[in-house]
């Protein structure tokens, strides 16, 4: 009797590690196919020049948060002059940075083997090590958006500069991050922050550049952005 009690301990336990692993690990099939660009008709692309800029540990209230003294306040300012549209993206788990940037580049869910090639950057030190909200975060914002104002001063109509964060977090408010565009071709003004996933924000780049989406991707476009930029094309 105390045997068989073992033995179902260990099939229990054989059970749980394999439902963990096949969460942690999951299947994910691929398309074996090459992407092609039919659905572009014209070369215009080559007369546009689209900046990502990539800011590790970004979380969307940095952003959006105007009622807290940390946020960068230069989007806020292209916002209200009509030069810059924003959404609100939320990332997929494991919402670690490799993961992230694979998950932009291809429009996938990447698995948490990708986990242990993490690595860190600034704002991505400060915050674990001192809190979310500190004097070294503010001024590392302050940091980033004299940045954004002298790649914007430099920019001409064709340009569009895109921020975005390499990564959210494991709690809710840093599953989201924000996608920026800004540019001197943006007119309309959209005041409510809209909520895509953030592997909508691969098929929406491919778009902005004309060139072909990842067979892969499981995001969509960002329709509206197109439109306010491109609306003659469109």
């Amino acid at each position: 009797m105390k045997m068989k009690s073992e033995l179902l301990v260990i099939c229990f336990h054989l059970l749980g590690f394999i439902v963990l692993m096949h969460g942690l690990f999951p299947f994910s099939s691929s398309v074996n196919k090459i992407a092609n660009r039919s659905c572009f008709d014209s070369q215009e692309s080559s007369k546009r020049h689209v900046m990502l800029m990539i800011i590790d540990a970004l979380r969307a209230d940095y952003v959006f948060n105007r009622n807290h003294s940390y946020y960068l306040k230069s989007i806020e300012k292209l916002e209200e002059n009509g030069k810059c549209l924003s959404y609100k993206l939320r990332s997929h788990s494991p919402t670690i940075t490799l993961p992230r940037l694979k998950a932009l580049l291809t429009g996938t869910i990447p698995s948490f083997r990708d986990a242990i090639f993490n690595y860190g950057s600034s704002l991505d030190q400060i915050g674990p090590a001192s809190g979310a909200f500190n004097d070294f975060v503010k001024d590392k914002l302050l940091e980033y958006d004299e940045i954004k104002n002298n790649i914007f001063s430099k920019m001409t109509e064709n340009d569009m500069l895109i921020i975005t964060s390499g990564y959210g977090g494991s709690s809710h408010v840093e599953t989201f991050v924000p996608a920026c565009f800004i540019s001197q071709k943006c007119q309309n003004k959209i005041l409510n922050i809209e909520e895509y996933l953030r592997i909508d924000l691969t098929p929406t780049l491919s778009a902005l550049l004309q060139i072909s989406i990842s067979s892969n991707n499981l995001g969509i476009i960002i329709e509206n952005l197109l439109q306010n930029f491109y609306n003659k094309n469109k």
